[in-house]
């Protein structure tokens, strides 16, 4: 893996953290399996991304709905 997708891959872990973090406070049906799953398609989509798929696309791919788009809106910045 090299620095390029590293860094990605480290900036999608961080944002899943953050929103497993957030529904886990706010959520009474939290999912405690749910951050491992994010955490596999987190990888995923680092490496589409890493071969050229647009991010928008990459996370589309693996992520739906409310975690899509906080993924995407903390993507951008």
């Amino acid at each position: 893996m090299d620095n390029g997708n590293e860094e990605i891959r480290q900036k999608l872990v961080s944002i899943v953290t953050q929103y497993d973090q957030k529904q886990e406070k706010k959520s009474k049906s939290y999912n405690p399996y749910a951050l491992a799953q994010m955490l596999e398609s987190a990888n995923a989509i680092a490496s589409l991304i890493q071969k050229g798929t647009p991010v928008d696309q990459a996370i589309d791919e693996y992520f739906l709905d409310r975690l899509a788009d906080f993924v995407k809106s903390k993507m951008r910045k």
